[in-house]
């Protein structure tokens, strides 16, 4: 059994231009104590980051165990740490206001499945080892450097970890501290590994059975001083039983917030203060302006569209489809079988990172000119992304075409350029016809060397060139639909797997594909009917899948699509045809997905969830796509500052200006109604406002993510023909039933996931109004709800609220905003006082989530105070306010509590918390918590 521990190999890290270790190669015991001598910035801190999982950007390889450290995810790396590993630093890193027991018990409680009474003891044994039970219940800072130190070498051991790793343990200490730490290392070194990194040079040499000395990144000197590790080992009580997945519980991230709200007692009552304020205020106000709010309501029905009803089910994820895994190679077959018409082969394609997989080597040459050169453009992937090659296709190729080709043969598609410096390399005149010519004659061959020595993998593979084609791109062609599969699995020797969780490195999930002989748009059609086709999701080819075919961040034009198998969640265009043949006042429909269009049963507005704008001049989209493509985050989620004339169809952008969408193509004023995905009819006040255009442009947004302090948004474009106009004094598009789904997924190439339907807006003709179509849909289908949200809110804004009221209003938003950022400023503080604490846990092992759950409890401690203290005083206000009318009015006074103050008083506090939960959650996501 190998007596390595770690095995270090080419290790080079930097950062920026600062290169902080440079080809560090070693292996270290599974005991011993070992010392890293070196002068400040010479790496060392560097190289313990790296042994304990937290430093993970490096380059060459660091095993522990054999395992290499940077293919672990970062929660694996510090559950790996947490269990493993024990860390002791320079300035102790201790939690101050706890006490010296609960310093090493907060580890332990997370690590072990054991009682309370059993992890105490164990904390006491680790105590008294280091001298420190009589110390056990002092707060920590009211410890000696010395003792503090001691306390941490104790927390370190509590997980009973297999490495102990010490950054500068005595550097903060004196002589006689640096001493008894160094002797109680000793100890631990004689049963596991102990890794010391110090620039003290006499007490490592003093102490230590192995030297390693860097300077300048790199280890200049190693050697191993002939002395026996003394002293004592700690004898604890053994605890077998250490959890699977260590976690901070609730119940010790709220007993640490207790500790420090004790602690520091004026923040938290400054803190419950500013909750109670603005609650307070909002309860007060909600109470006293209750018989207004439904005035309120129903003014902002004015903003909705009417006839419209929503259905939505009444219990669900929200996500329509869910379980996603590769189809299976019989699902491709089947449907090229059953569906002939319309399916004309199914290919695979193996999904895999070429350039990173074979690292070593990934080329294709040939001989010309009698010497060897590499044929630009081609690697392995270029196997993997071929295109199918019919003879019987029309397409040209040189010499001839091949009907059978076998699989060490291949058709050439070159650009001109590349074609271009082929001809020259091989001495012959620079077009297609000579180079055809060649391959007629001498004959080409292609040589593919690919390497990745890390796995002991180096393949080299003969091909004969029997043809050549122009193509916008560098690519392969062949006759054989699974050619890429026959190569790659059957020649090299992958194996193929449908699970993305591969066994070893060289598997390859496989994912299969049909080509499909009609539209797009025709196919989706057949496969909301088809119940055999509709059990699959296909997903239309893009770059994401063949990036050497398809360019980036536009729709590829090859028909394949990719299949999928799941578990579909949604409502299902079965069922909403259903429902619409159920009833004959529907005259249409827009699918909502959670990718696409957003609608629920009782919102005031639906729409696109993300941003989507018409205008009739291509131009003028296109700059209002390049404006709000790119954006700083803090202004990525406001509104849109659009041109003159520009209109957004946003959920977010309800308003009587806002661009409404709708299937309702009944009485058209001219023209007719739209056939496909790609017309529509215009309002006729929009008409009139774009100057009767023929066409609009739409720009839709596919996706966005956040890029450093940037918001980069995927804009695609398409064109509208305007088929009619319908009068309307609002300004909407009309097009076909289930655009909101079709659009996103032919048009802009979106993806199927995305666009599953969990609900529906359903456009109702207005002869027979809303209300008789929700009582049948409701009692035919009871498990989904259906609403129409211009009667749910109010059919208009009919009275101006009174001056009284606004003046509550702006008091309580008011009192609202400043609790919210007074609360705000106030976690800020807290989490900046306690980033030492945050640092000290995620080196221990605990993952964010544990970081964030802490701060989260903090949070919630200091909210619950002051809910409980403004349902106090909105208490008294209500009781006050009843008096007071009773007493003016000379009515009795009703004993009866209202609940909506109260209910809103709880939302708001949800409100907040919720508030403190994401900028604690954006804190720890971003923070450099090492």
């Amino acid at each position: 059994m190998s007596d390595t521990l770690f095995s270090l190999r080419h290790v080079s890290r930097k950062f920026g231009q600062d290169q902080a270790l440079a080809d560090i190669s070693l292996t270290l015991p599974k005991k011993g104590l070992i010392g890293i001598l070196g002068p400040s910035g010479s790496g060392k801190s560097t190289l313990l980051n790296i042994l304990s999982g937290i430093d993970a950007g490096y380059q060459g390889s660091c095993r522990y165990l054999g395992q290499e450290m940077k293919r672990l995810s970062e929660e694996e790396r510090n559950r790996l740490r947490l269990l493993n590993f024990g860390y002791v630093f320079q300035d102790f890193r201790l939690l101050e206001l706890e006490s010296v027991l609960n310093n090493v018990l907060f580890p332990m409680s997370s690590i072990y499945r054991s009682e309370t009474k059993d992890l105490r003891q164990k904390a006491l044994d680790l105590l008294s080892f280091v001298g420190m039970k009589s110390k056990a219940k002092q707060r920590v800072n009211t410890l000696s450097g010395g003792e503090k130190q001691r306390v941490a070498l104790a927390r370190a051991l509590s997980g009973e970890p297999r490495v102990l790793l010490c950054d500068e343990p005595s550097g903060a200490l004196d002589e006689a501290n640096g001493e008894l730490i160094f002797s109680l290392l000793k100890g631990i070194a004689r049963h596991q590994l102990v890794v010391v990194v110090s620039h003290d040079r006499e007490a490592v040499e003093r102490h230590c059975s192995s030297i390693i000395e860097i300077a300048d990144g790199r280890i200049v000197k190693t050697f191993s001083p002939s002395r026996e590790e003394e002293g004592a080992n700690p004898k604890t009580l053994s605890i077998f039983h250490k959890k699977a997945r260590p976690n901070l519980g609730w119940g010790k991230a709220l007993r640490h917030a207790g500790s420090l709200a004790k602690a520091r007692p004026l923040r938290s009552l400054i803190s419950q203060a500013a909750l109670s304020l603005g609650l307070t205020a909002l309860g007060v106000v909600t109470y006293v302006t209750g018989s207004i709010q439904t005035e309120v309501k129903s003014a902002f029905a004015g903003l909705v569209m009417e006839n419209t009803i929503t259905m939505a089910p009444r219990s669900g994820s929200g996500e329509g489809i869910s379980s996603v895994y590769a189809a299976s190679l019989e699902d491709a077959m089947f449907l090229v079988d059953e569906y002939p018409d319309i399916v004309s082969d199914y290919g695979t394609s193996l999904i895999m990172n070429y350039e990173e997989w074979f690292s070593d080597a990934n080329s294709f040459s040939y001989l010309g000119a009698g010497e060897f050169s590499v044929l630009p453009g081609f690697g392995v992937r270029q196997i993997n992304d071929f295109l199918w090659y019919d003879p019987s296709g029309g397409q040209h190729i040189y010499p001839r075409a091949s009907v059978n080709m076998k699989t060490d043969e291949v058709i050439l598609g070159l650009p001109y350029s590349t074609m271009f410096n082929l001809c020259f390399s091989l001495k012959i005149l620079r077009n297609y016809q000579s180079l055809g010519d060649y391959l007629d004659g001498k004959g080409l061959t292609l040589i593919m060397d690919a390497a990745r020595y890390e796995y002991e993998f180096e393949d080299q593979e003969i091909f004969r060139v029997v043809g050549v084609t122009q193509t916008d791109y560098p690519c392969f062609l062949h006759t054989n639909h699974r050619w890429n599969r026959a190569v790659l699995l059957e020649t090299i020797g992958f194996r193929s797997s449908l699970s993305e969780a591969t066994p070893n490195p060289q598997y390859v999930l496989e994912l299969p594909y049909i080509e499909i002989t009609c539209p797009l748009a025709e196919f989706e059609a057949l496969r909301r009917k088809d119940e055999t086709l509709g059990r699959l999701v296909y997903e239309h080819v893009s770059s994401a899948h063949h990036p050497s075919l398809c360019p980036v961040g536009k729709t590829c034009s090859l028909k394949r699509l990719f299949l999928y198998s799941c578990d579909k969640n949604g409502v299902g265009y079965p069922l909403l045809d259903e429902m619409m043949k159920s009833h004959p006042g529907i005259l249409g429909r827009s699918p909502i997905t959670s990718g696409a269009f957003y609608g629920e049963p009782g919102a005031i507005n639906f729409g696109f969830r993300g941003k989507a704008f018409f205008h009739p001049d291509e131009e003028v989209a296109l700059q209002v796509g390049e404006a709000y493509g790119d954006l700083p985050i803090e202004a990525a989620g406001l509104p849109l500052e659009l041109p003159e004339g520009v209109k957004e169809a946003s959920c977010f952008n309800a308003g009587p200006e806002a661009l409404r969408i709708s299937c309702d193509l009944t009485l058209l004023e001219s023209g007719r109604a739209p056939i496909g995905i790609e017309e529509c009819v215009l309002s006729s006040s929009l008409f009139e406002a774009w100057g009767k255009p023929e066409t609009i442009t739409m720009g839709f947004e596919i996706s966005g993510q956040e890029v450093g302090s940037r918001y980069e948004r995927d804009f695609r474009y398409a064109t509208l023909k305007v088929t009619g106009v319908k009068s309307s004094k609002y300004p909407t598009i009309y097009v076909v039933s289930d655009w909101t789904a079709d659009a996103p997924l032919v048009l802009f190439d979106m993806s199927p996931f995305l666009l599953e339907p969990i609900g529906a807006v359903f456009y109702i003709d207005a002869k027979i109004g809303t209300s008789a179509v929700i009582s049948s849909l409701s009692k035919a289908y009871p498990e989904y709800r259906f609403a129409d949200p211009y009667e749910e809110v109010g059919t208009s804004l009919t009275e101006t609220i009174s001056y009284i009221e606004v003046v509550l209003y702006v008091f309580s938003g008011m009192a609202l905003l400043l609790s919210a950022l007074l609360f705000l400023i106030t976690m800020a503080i807290l989490i900046e006082e306690n980033a030492q604490e945050a640092s000290l846990f995620y080196v221990m092992g605990y993952n964010r989530d544990d970081i964030g759950r802490l701060y989260f409890v903090h949070c919630l401690f200091y909210m619950l105070g002051g809910l409980l203290s403004s349902s106090l005083a909105l208490l008294g206000s209500i009781y006050g306010v009843k008096a007071y009318l009773a007493s003016a009015f000379g009515t009795g006074m009703k004993t009866t509590l209202p609940y909506l103050p109260f209910l809103f008083l709880g939302m708001a506090f949800l409100v907040f918390l919720f508030l403190g939960g994401i900028a604690i959650a954006i804190w720890v996501r971003r923070k450099s918590l090492p």
